[in-house]
């Protein structure tokens, strides 16, 4: 099998998983499967929820632990397509 193939069983095997009973996504994501669906490392993502992130992700904090809700993180991608980028870029130059 190829590593290309792994990668998208792995990836179904972890959206199996993110479904409640009914075949919904559930509304609150652990960082890994956060990780797993923005395919970036748990490690980079933990590093994302800091203060002082330069790119920071939404995220919630339960009880000490961080979560994530599929509905913000693919509000946060569309806001990071290129063209979003370069706007945001014009803007904080106009503003200093």
């Amino acid at each position: 099998m190829a590593l290309h193939s792994i990668d998208h069983d792995e990836r179904d095997a972890a959206a199996a998983n993110r479904t409640d009973a009914n075949g919904g996504v559930k509304g609150v994501w652990t960082i890994e499967e956060a990780a797993t669906y923005l395919s970036l490392p748990v490690n980079s993502l933990y590093k994302m929820t800091g203060p002082k992130a330069r790119l920071r992700i939404p995220h919630i904090r339960i009880a000490g632990r961080l979560r994530f809700r599929k509905a913000d993180l693919d509000r946060w991608l569309d806001v990071l397509t290129v063209s979003n980028l370069e706007v945001l870029a014009r803007a904080r130059r106009v503003a200093r």
